[in-house]
């Protein structure tokens, strides 16, 4: 007779897609400036403590170029390691701007041991 043990272990976040609802393109559309900024912060937490943090910007204006973005764009997450859960904060010069984003796809590794 045998049997198998399955023990499931912190998964390690990889990443996941973002892009920008239609309401905060417009929004930043009608009211950013030069110097103004929108992205989310992903903080990963394991047992009550950071184990690292990633961002990416939604949208920028700046003296170079202005940018929003409007389609399924790559967050890399591999900075947050292994992890119990993880925090997504919008980050934003303008505090009016609406606190929404879409999010798809999330990867994450899992280890199976037996």
């Amino acid at each position: 007779m045998w049997s198998l043990h399955l023990m499931r272990m912190e998964p390690a976040m990889i990443g996941c897609y973002v892009t920008n609802t239609v309401e905060v393109a417009n929004f930043v559309k009608l009211n950013f400036k030069k110097g103004d900024r929108l992205a989310i912060k992903a903080t990963g937490y394991l047992k009550g403590a950071v184990t690292g943090e990633a961002e990416i910007a939604l949208a920028e204006f700046t003296e170079k170029k202005d940018s929003i973005v409007s389609i399924w764009t790559p967050f890399e997450l591999g900075k947050l390691g292994s992890v119990d859960f993880v925090d997504f904060e919008i980050i934003s010069s303008n505090p009016d701007v609406p606190a929404y984003f879409c999010m798809d796809n999330m990867v994450a590794t899992i280890d199976i041991e037996y």
